[in-house]
């Protein structure tokens, strides 16, 4: 529907520097994507379509399926014309997402990185997302976890399953 955005720099590590992406304050005004206008329902409509004909395949070919969260996350509804299917709460829209198709060949590359810039309070709401993805037996490949905060999220995530 829409790229992944970037339209900026940020400084990292080293004298490095990253792509990166803040919402415009004009971006009422950007044009609409080739899509066109995208709705929320017509975004689930499509993702229903999808998983409906494709996890079934991927069950029969052993192939797990991991969803990765919108990047950048969160974007307000009618951004570029579309209604993002993480907008505006990204553990509902995961729950939403993996529960069309309920099979573990339905899961997420939950990029930590990425949820928690998508979340008011990532301290406190990346960890239940990951439990709640965990204790359904979703293909969770947690990607971009080099920050203390998700590094510790995730060994107390691992301690409780043992």
């Amino acid at each position: 529907m829409i790229p992944i955005r970037r339209n900026g720099r940020t400084p990292g590590r080293g004298g490095s520097n990253y792509a990166a992406f803040k919402l415009e304050e004009d971006w009422k005004r950007l044009p609409v994507t080739k899509s066109g206008r995208v709705s929320s329902d017509d975004y689930w409509e499509r993702i229903t379509h999808f998983l409906e004909r494709v996890v079934p395949v991927a069950k029969q070919c052993e192939v797990k399926m991991a969803c990765h969260p919108y990047d950048p996350p969160g974007l307000p509804f009618g951004y570029q014309g579309a209604d993002n299917w993480d907008s505006p709460s990204v553990f509902e829209a995961i729950k939403r997402y993996e529960a069309i198709v309920d099979s573990p060949y339905n899961g997420f590359q939950l990029c930590l990185g990425t949820t928690a810039e998508g979340l008011k309070h990532p301290s406190s709401e990346i960890l239940p997302i990951v439990e709640y993805l965990g204790r359904r037996g979703k293909s969770i490949r947690s990607t971009c976890a080099t920050s203390a905060v998700a590094c510790s999220i995730l060994r107390r995530f691992i301690l409780m399953k043992e």
